[in-house]
């Protein structure tokens, strides 16, 4: 897949050297979609921003997070539904045919998720032309309006159809065995100015493999943002619907894997997979100063306002970091400094130091182990869970005060620099360190086999 990150403006734009009137009157637009925030205008595409009439369409997310289908002075279609699971691949589909022959002459536009078809529209009249497939620029993540609106998601899987109106189960179909809406191979064909981005090599992300060469030129994309978080392998992040503070949220960028607490206040948030089963690894890098930090996991069940170095003090978290009051870790209700109990001996949490997390929930009695930058901290033996933690689903998680925020790496994409590059033994995520044997990387793959 493609990381879209708006900090960064990054999009990818390409313009077709002629029009052709007939994919403009009828067309297709498939694309997997995983959102990373919420709660803002982002575009997903748009065509024809140059032309600045009712010709320019596009597909974007509100800032109430539903879907938009429209040109620059009609709406077509508001989605019913709301997209806030950032967990989650959604699969849309957008079709147009507004040609005279229209079977359906009532219907000019359909939209579907995940095969099914969320609503239809007239809207236009008949012939009416759209600007996709004109010669005007084509443009994903971004749009000529709105100061940019550019987009936090993952994509995967972009076709777009010139000249056919092609149904939803010609890009996916149901999983047998697990009932899953998932990809498919396209078999069809793309028109002229057409195209299929499936982002598989890293050195020209843009390359178009429909045939028809039409490539995208990259706006502030490198080959670091391409990720191996797709729909058939969904990777961990950090979601903002776990996001939380006592006066300011956490700032959760980079494909849910930046994590910074601008303010002066406390912030935090949880990743997105309950596990209660299973080996887990993952890695984050320190940004900077870090006035208080404490990283580890807590338990799906937990209030979210547990995020602090007061609050956290229960017996539902695993609380490693560095505060004001000293070095120290929670687990089971107390604070323990490492200088009294020596267990993870001149502990520190310094500036671009790798903290490596192996979780061991499949023991008789469930532990962590902590690496910093390849070496094991904790021992042999490793540390404990508190007892009503043996039982409980937990998840991933971050809290801090202020400073310069942490880099996350749960293999699927991270905006760290990766400089060796290692896998679990499936073959899954891209970690600095080396993985623990018969340890994992959080990914949808694993977890069904192993949680």
């Amino acid at each position: 897949s493609l990381k879209f990150e708006s900090d960064n403006s990054e999009r990818i734009s390409f313009t077709p050297s002629s029009a052709v009137a007939s994919e403009r009157r009828k067309h297709t637009i498939s694309f997997w979609i995983k959102r990373t925030e919420l709660g803002s205008t982002q575009y997903i595409y748009e065509w024809g921003g140059s032309e600045g009439d009712y010709l320019r369409n596009f597909l974007r997310f509100q800032s109430d997070d539903k879907l938009r289908f429209a040109t620059s002075y009609n709406v077509i279609i508001d989605s019913d539904r709301f997209f806030r699971d950032t967990s989650a691949w959604y699969h849309i589909v957008i079709q147009t045919d507004t040609a005279s022959a229209n079977s359906d002459s009532d219907t000019k536009f359909w939209m579907y998720i995940n095969g099914e078809l969320e609503k239809s529209s007239a809207s236009f009249n008949a012939n009416d032309t759209m600007a996709f497939a004109n010669n005007s620029q084509h443009d994903i993540g971004y749009t000529s309006v709105d100061n940019g609106a550019y987009g936090n998601f993952y994509l995967a899987e972009f076709h777009a159809v010139g000249g056919l109106k092609v149904a939803p189960t010609e890009f996916a179909e149901t999983d047998d065995d697990s009932g899953i809406w998932k990809p498919k191979e396209y078999t069809g064909s793309y028109g002229t100015n057409g195209f299929y981005l499936d982002f598989e090599d890293s050195s020209s992300l843009g390359a178009d493999d429909s045939g028809n060469g039409n490539n995208f030129t990259l706006n502030n994309i490198a080959a670091a943002d391409q990720a191996t978080d797709t729909p058939t392998n969904n990777f961990n992040i950090f979601t903002p619907r776990y996001n939380y503070g006592s006066s300011y949220s956490a700032r959760i960028t980079e494909g849910g894997t930046k994590i910074a607490h601008p303010h002066a206040s406390w912030s935090g948030a949880k990743g997105n997979y309950g596990l209660i089963n299973g080996k887990w690894y993952w890695e984050f890098t320190t940004m900077g100063n870090l006035q208080n930090v404490g990283f580890g996991i807590q338990s799906t069940t937990t209030s979210t306002s547990l995020y602090n170095h007061h609050a956290i003090q229960n017996n539902n978290t695993i609380f490693i970091g560095y505060s004001s009051l000293n070095y120290y870790y929670w687990t089971g209700g107390s604070q323990t400094s490492n200088e009294s109990t020596g267990w993870v001996s001149g502990f520190t949490v310094g500036a671009g130091d790798v903290y490596g997390f192996a979780l061991d929930l499949d023991s008789s009695t469930k532990k962590f182990f902590l690496y910093r930058n390849g070496t094991l901290l904790n021992g042999a033996s490793g540390t404990n869970l508190p007892t009503p933690m043996q039982d409980e689903y937990v998840s991933t998680f971050i809290g801090a005060y202020n400073g310069d925020g942490t880099r996350w790496n749960f293999g699927g994409y991270t905006s760290a620099t990766v400089s060796s590059g290692n896998s679990d033994a499936n073959g899954y995520g891209n970690f600095e360190y080396s993985v623990p044997s018969g340890y994992y990387a959080i990914c949808s793959k694993n977890v069904a086999e192993y949680a």
